[in-house]
């Protein structure tokens, strides 16, 4: 049986594609502040993890990835040939590396947007 943690990620992303439409539809980006970006448990919770300023700097190659959301319920993480690549995925240490499959984008993913819940859940390996 699969362990299952009551932990939620929040991620604060800025709107890049300049349009302010009623969907999230468009090229999304970590706003590359402090805060960004935390773990907790429970909404709006940064508790057990928050990125910080020294995170916006060591993590740059992250703060660039594009997180693609379709009109068409599509969705692909697009980071060029880096992004921060963690011990876990088979790196010596946390830093800035060359993508690791399946979290390289290459795989097809979706995307449901509930807007009255303010959740968007995200389907496909590596995504």
């Amino acid at each position: 049986m699969k362990n299952t943690w009551p932990i939620l990620v929040f991620i604060s992303l800025l709107f890049f594609n300049g349009s302010a439409a009623a969907s999230i539809s468009g090229d999304w980006k970590l706003a590359p502040v402090p805060g960004a970006f935390g773990v907790g448990f429970s909404e709006n919770d940064t508790s057990w993890w928050a990125s910080d300023e020294s995170t916006v700097f060591e993590r740059a190659c992250l703060f660039d990835d594009i997180f693609r959301f379709g009109a068409d319920g599509s969705f692909s993480n697009v980071m060029g040939g880096q992004s921060w690549i963690e011990q876990w995925q088979g790196n010596d240490t946390d830093s800035c590396s060359i993508l690791v499959a399946p979290h390289d984008g290459s795989n097809t993913a979706t995307y449901i947007y509930d807007k009255p819940g303010r959740t968007i859940t995200i389907a496909g390996l590596g995504a």
